[in-house]
């Protein structure tokens, strides 16, 4: 975490390329494109650093990136029509009541806190975006995301607050699912 709170370390998977749907800005489409199935066990693997995955005839790794401001910053090669994927693993020391996930995007996006989903940008609006107030119970939690934009670069930042709007800061963040185990 840094300062304010944010989430800076991850663990991102190459960019996914897609057809020419994404250009459709509609909830439905977006939705589509993120709730879809690019490799097996998408939705319940833990990855890991350099841990490889099929989709379609490509192998693509999960890479650790420490991003420098509190944003994650999405940037494809080729820019356009492309879904992304990133995680991490959120360590509680102690149950945290009352406490909301809250992101920045200006792209359609998929929250996941242990396999639940919390938020639903989708379609995409300026500003912020909050789920429902919940406690993080001692442990290492798994927070995915995915995100699809239509052309140029994608960003989105993240951290928990708590009822006040203040950051959570009794949290630390790794890249392993076995933290502690």
């Amino acid at each position: 975490l840094d300062q304010q709170g944010f989430i800076r370390d991850w663990l991102v998977l190459s960019p996914i390329m897609v057809g020419p749907e994404a250009a459709t800005a509609t909830e439905e489409v977006k939705r589509k494109l993120l709730d879809k199935e690019y490799f097996a066990n998408q939705k319940t693997t833990k990855p890991t650093e350099k841990m490889a995955v099929k989709v379609g005839g490509s192998e693509l790794t999960w890479e650790p990136v420490a991003f420098d401001r509190n944003s994650l910053f999405f940037q494809p090669p080729d820019k356009s029509n492309y879904v992304c994927f990133a995680a991490t693993y959120v360590i509680v020391q102690e149950d945290i009541p009352d406490v909301s996930l809250c992101i920045g995007a200006r792209e359609s996006s998929l929250w996941w806190l242990d396999g639940k989903e919390v938020i639903k940008a989708v379609p995409p609006k300026d500003g912020e975006w909050k789920s429902a107030p919940m406690t993080l119970t001692k442990g290492v939690h798994f927070l995915r995301l995915g995100v699809t934009k239509l052309a140029g670069d994608a960003w989105a930042s993240v951290r928990f607050t708590d009822k006040k709007n203040a950051s959570v800061e009794a949290l630390r963040i790794t890249l392993s699912p076995t933290f502690g185990t």
